[in-house]
């Protein structure tokens, strides 16, 4: 009798007391799953961030030594291309795309490259190149075969600007001018081109996986100034010479 009232005893949870566990459970449960799910969006962003900081900071650094690279020439010869309008070769310079002959051979004979770099349909940020042109300088003639590499998978304009690219000439006084000069019609003008000192590069990288949410961009920006030739006296007895 003892054995069967003990059994007796032993009752299993209520309907309430099911549910109420049930719910704390969940309760933890979703908790923890918030957590996990937080962890790796935060995860994924800065991997995302560290992807498109390494692309930018190679991509900085190509397009700097291949500028620094830029003068190849004699004098009155300018490494920026101008021009009023796209021809069916490779386009003048402008606010999104530079076009420019670098050389990064050691021979002073060595015929230059011609190299475009600018930001595609797609956003890539790409880099052309003409190699092999005919005649000489300054009258090169590139073919209009070239090859194209991406620099960066995916690319935009620094929030807040239009433009990758900004010209600078230098003053009468030997300093760089603080004003860019003026594009027509989206082009850099031969007049403008020709005496180009400088170059400003500024841009947005993001990841491979093209995860644009805010804070995932990494934003680049320098100068580059080329070897040309400032004015010299004081007051100024010469005006600046291209690639001398």
């Amino acid at each position: 009798m003892r054995t069967r009232g003990h059994i007796r005893d032993e009752r299993g949870y209520t309907l309430i007391e099911m549910i109420a566990a049930t719910a704390g459970g969940l309760v933890v449960a979703g908790a923890a799953m918030a957590l996990l799910a937080a962890s790796y969006h935060m995860l994924s962003n800065g991997a995302d961030r560290v992807d498109a900081n390494q692309q930018g900071r190679t991509a900085l650094l190509r397009i700097e030594q291949l500028m620094n690279s830029s003068c190849v020439a004699g004098v009155g010869v300018s490494p920026i291309v101008g021009g009023s309008s796209a021809g069916s070769g490779a386009p003048p310079s402008g606010a999104n795309s530079v076009t420019f002959y670098a050389s990064q051979s050691d021979s002073p004979a060595t015929p230059p490259n011609e190299y475009v770099l600018y930001l595609s349909g797609g956003g890539a940020l790409n880099l052309d190149t003409y190699s092999n042109p005919t005649g000489s300088e300054p009258d090169w003639v590139f073919p209009t075969t070239h090859t194209t590499a991406t620099l960066v998978t995916h690319a935009a304009n620094t929030p807040g600007t239009s433009a990758l690219f900004n010209y600078y000439q230098y003053a009468a006084s030997g300093q760089l001018n603080t004003t860019a000069d003026t594009l027509v019609g989206g082009y850099l003008p031969s007049a403008s081109a020709s005496s180009v000192a400088a170059v400003t590069i500024q841009f947005e990288a993001f990841a491979t996986d093209n995860n644009t949410s805010i804070g995932n961009g990494v934003n680049f920006s320098d100068q580059v100034v080329l070897r040309l030739t400032p004015v010299s006296g004081t007051p100024p007895t010469s005006t600046p010479e291209p690639c001398s």
